[in-house]
């Protein structure tokens, strides 16, 4: 990279300490072998690559990262995996959270998310402190393009639940353009409103975890302020488009 405007080179990216765990969590309509997450940068973010281990849906890891921890659990996970009750996906990733802290007791973990995995990721966090789980060994908790506060399609989803023809024409357009099922528990969960969003806004941030709630300002997907978090520190980066959404992670 070039100097800064002030004729200063620019400042070096922040880097994890050696050692450090990263987590990490694909979104809505992931698969175990393509998700927007897999493009965080976490050579840059200064991660050892075999200390990067993403969340199955299905439970444990996915195949193929967190080569540092060979006694993990590993399965595949489809889109369909993605669609079922958040909260039993939290379970899963609380128990996998758990299990690289055992396997490696001097470890600080992280854990980034993308969309509906930082709701995930939240109620994981959250369920591991009240297991008694020593906050400061969860470093940094990351949510990219997340909505909190609730996903306008769900909510959108559930409003035309009423109205017979139109409710026809988008569990079409759902399930063949975006490989979605509407009738998902998911969407119930994710809309505003729901007792996932309204306890999730009643708790805040996880106690004693850094968290960080990050926003692309032109997501069409998921808009801030729907990405805010109470208690956090909640940022909006300029990148706009179509793509927005599924960009930001890298």
């Amino acid at each position: 990279r070039g100097p800064c405007s002030d004729g200063q080179p620019p400042a070096a990216p922040v880097a994890a300490e050696p050692g450090r765990v990263a987590v990490t969590v694909g979104g809505l309509g992931s698969t175990s072998a393509d998700a927007a997450i897999d493009d965080l940068r976490v050579d840059e973010l200064g991660y050892d690559p075999d200390r990067v281990v993403r969340f199955s849906y299905a439970g444990g890891r996915t195949p193929g990262t967190g080569a540092a921890f060979p006694g993990l659990p590993t399965s595949g996970y489809t889109s369909v995996d993605t669609q079922g009750d958040v909260t039993v996906a939290a379970g899963r990733l609380a128990d996998l959270l758990e299990e690289v802290l055992a396997a490696d007791p001097d470890a600080v973990v992280d854990v980034h998310a993308h969309s509906l995995g930082g709701l995930v990721a939240r109620l994981a966090v959250t369920e591991l402190v009240a297991r008694g789980v020593d906050p400061s060994r969860l470093g940094t908790l990351v949510t990219l393009g997340t909505p909190h506060r609730g996903a306008d399609l769900a909510t959108a989803l559930r409003a035309v639940d009423a109205t017979v023809v139109l409710d026809e024409v988008v569990d079409h357009a759902a399930r063949t353009r975006l490989g979605l099922d509407p009738d998902a528990v998911v969407f119930d969960q994710l809309a505003e409103g729901s007792d996932v969003v309204g306890w999730l806004g009643f708790v805040g941030a996880p106690p004693g975890v850094d968290t960080v709630s990050i926003a692309a300002r032109g997501d069409l997907v998921v808009a801030a302020p729907q990405t805010e978090v109470p208690g956090a520190t909640n940022v909006t980066v300029p990148l706009v488009g179509a793509s927005a959404h599924d960009a930001l992670p890298g």
